[in-house]
């Protein structure tokens, strides 16, 4: 494989994997990293969430279906607690980029932060998933405890909008962050 500029690569996997499965799910920004230490073609891709939340989700679909390989793309992916554990190890040069909270992301860089956001989607949706067969409604979700990522983060503020068009609010429902849900 030729010498590629490292972020260039990045670039077109993590774009490459946001196209393929864009209609899937709302995905906040993506730091990469200027570092040149991997080979070329090759990067390491940090992901929120383990188990990998919904947004994660989509660069292993993305990986297992050929997608990065397609385009002569090596994406090691690596899950971390967060987005922002993410993005920390892009910055401490650990990996090559990450899916991370836009706000983070942007504060990083005013911060001087060497990132570059490269993903993010234009129309942002949500859903509320259940295992609970018995939840089929808003009406359903009065009462219940809803897993969140962070307490005042993107899916906690998508989680307080959908429940107003519900004509509940955060008061109506129990919240648990990730770590709580894991303990």
């Amino acid at each position: 494989m030729r010498k590629v500029d490292k972020t260039r690569v990045a670039v077109t996997a993590v774009l490459a994997a946001g196209l393929l499965l864009a209609a899937a799910a709302a995905a906040p920004a993506a730091p990469v990293s200027k570092s040149t230490k991997s080979d070329a073609g090759a990067i390491t891709l940090g992901l929120p969430g383990i188990p990998p939340v919904f947004l994660g989700v989509r660069p292993y679909v993305a990986s297992q279906k050929g997608f990065y390989s397609k385009y002569g793309v090596n994406v090691t992916l690596k899950s971390f607690t967060t987005g922002t554990d993410a993005m920390r190890a892009v910055i401490n040069g650990q990996i090559d980029a990450a899916w991370a909270p836009t706000p983070t992301v942007l504060a990083a860089i005013a911060g001087g932060s060497p990132l570059v956001g490269i993903e993010g989607m234009d129309v942002v949706d949500w859903e509320i998933g259940s295992i609970d067969s018995s939840v089929k409604s808003c009406d359903d979700l009065k009462g219940q405890t809803i897993g969140v990522d962070t307490v005042g983060g993107a899916r906690y503020n998508a989680l307080i909008g959908i429940l107003s068009k519900c004509k509940l609010s955060i008061t109506d429902v129990k919240t648990s962050t990730s770590r709580a849900l894991r303990a």
